[in-house]
């Protein structure tokens, strides 16, 4: 992941890391990592698929609480990973096998919805 440049969509609590050509890897952050400790059941979606901004395009569910996942731009998933590591062990010590999915980014302005680390923690109040 070096020289990757890393973003962070703070609506959605997902980070994204470049892999080229407008395409990101999606992952969740720590902070929503922590807050759904083990999720029981992960709803991916379809390789192809293209959503809107803010359109939820999947969702993980606890047995408390159901997380949508969205991003503040539009895209087309190209790839999921239906191997993801389930607890929130797995997901911390293998980051590299810890995303959700691929995306391309469809929408050329979506610099101002997401954020550099930095921000990200002082959204979250870090």
């Amino acid at each position: 992941m070096d020289n990757k440049q890393i973003l962070y969509a703070p609506s959605s609590h997902l980070k994204l890391i470049e892999i080229g050509n407008n395409q990101f890897s999606v992952y969740l952050t720590n902070h929503i990592v922590n807050l759904l400790k083990n999720p029981n059941y992960i709803d991916y979606p379809q390789v192809g698929t293209i959503f809107n901004s803010q359109e939820q395009f999947g969702c993980i569910e606890t047995g408390k609480l159901t997380f949508s996942l969205s991003l503040p731009f539009a895209g087309e998933i190209l790839e999921v990973n239906a191997e993801l590591p389930i607890t929130i062990e797995q997901a911390i010590n293998n980051v590299e096998d810890a995303f959700l999915c691929v995306i391309k980014i469809v929408e050329l302005d979506y610099g101002q919805s997401l954020v550099n680390e930095e921000e990200y923690n002082e959204y979250i109040g870090l």
